[in-house]
């Protein structure tokens, strides 16, 4: 059957084959990180200390690093790698604002008007959450639009 140039594309497909937002999206990831990266200092004690010597904090925010680039540089994004960017992005802010840490003088945390215990359920969500966003944001899985899907059935 053949397709007319007035077809409806796919809706799933946001940027038709263009990098929309990439510079912005860089942007966000850099601007996440520092904010973080703020949050992590105003929280630091010595568990802190002791994961930066095994090295898991600075592997964790490198993931993100890359998984947020990664996902800004992707071609095709869909509306779900816009959400789970996003959501990348949220759960590492509130991953690294809601951490207690142990320091010198008791507990260090940004607040202390929330219980601390509810303040790490929240942090372990928050870690979870990210590293699984994280993941879905390598995913290179991509639907070929309307032209590719034609030319393909050329091909054969």
């Amino acid at each position: 059957m053949e397709q007319t140039n007035n077809q409806i594309q796919d809706d799933s497909m946001i940027d038709n084959q263009r990098p929309r937002y990439r510079v912005a999206m860089i942007i966000i990831t850099i601007a996440t990180l520092l904010i973080s990266l703020y949050g992590k200092l105003m929280t630091i004690g010595w568990m802190t200390v002791l994961l930066i010597w095994t090295g898991l904090p600075i592997a964790h925010f490198a993931l993100f690093t890359m998984s947020g680039i990664n996902v800004a540089n992707k071609k095709n994004k869909t509306m779900k790698d816009y959400i789970y960017f996003a959501i990348l992005c949220i759960s590492l802010i509130l991953f690294t604002f809601t951490f207690v840490d142990v320091g010198d003088m008791g507990t260090n945390a940004i607040t202390s008007k929330i219980n601390s215990n509810i303040l790490s359920k929240i942090c372990i969500v928050s870690l979870v959450v990210n590293i699984f966003a994280s993941i879905k944001c390598w995913d290179k899985k991509t639907k070929p639009n309307g032209k590719n899907k034609k030319k393909e059935e050329n091909d054969i």
